[in-house]
C-alpha cells in the first residue's frame, strides 16, 4: 500500500514538474515580423514562476527596451533550461525566457547616431 502509494505521488509529482516547448512572438510597432532573419537581439531577461505558474515574482520591463524605438518584437519561450529547473524544483520553481528583438536596420541607424534614444 504504502508502496503504491508513493508511486502514485512520484507519477503526479513528475507529471506536474513537466511543461512544454513553445514560442509565442509578439510585434510592437514597425519591429521584426515572425522568424525573420534581419533582427538583433537586445534584452533578454527571466520571468519567474511559484507553486506551477500561480504566482509571478516580479516582471521584466518589456516597454521601452534599447533601440526599439521604431518598433521591437518580443519572443517569450520556454526552453531546454527553464525545463530542467522546473523538473528539479517538482514544479514548485518555474522560468520562461523573455528576449527583445529590433530590426537589424534599425539597430545600426541608431547605433551610427550614439546609441539608443529612451
Amino acid at each position: 500500500m504504502k508502496k503504491t502509494l508513493f508511486l502514485n505521488f512520484l507519477v503526479v509529482a513528475l507529471l506536474l514538474s513537466m511543461t512544454s516547448c513553445y514560442v509565442h512572438r509578439h510585434t510592437i510597432g514597425n519591429g521584426p515580423i515572425n522568424r525573420e532573419a534581419n533582427k538583433i537581439k537586445v534584452m533578454g531577461a527571466k520571468k519567474i514562476y511559484l507553486f506551477g505558474g500561480l504566482l509571478g515574482i516580479g516582471d521584466p520591463n518589456t516597454s521601452n527596451p534599447p533601440y526599439g524605438q521604431n518598433g521591437y518584437q518580443i519572443k517569450t519561450s520556454t526552453n531546454g533550461v527553464d525545463m530542467i529547473i522546473s523538473f528539479l524544483t517538482i514544479g514548485i520553481f518555474r522560468t520562461r525566457t523573455i528576449k527583445i528583438y529590433v530590426k537589424r536596420s534599425d539597430y545600426e541607424q541608431l547605433k551610427s547616431k550614439g546609441g539608443p534614444v529612451k
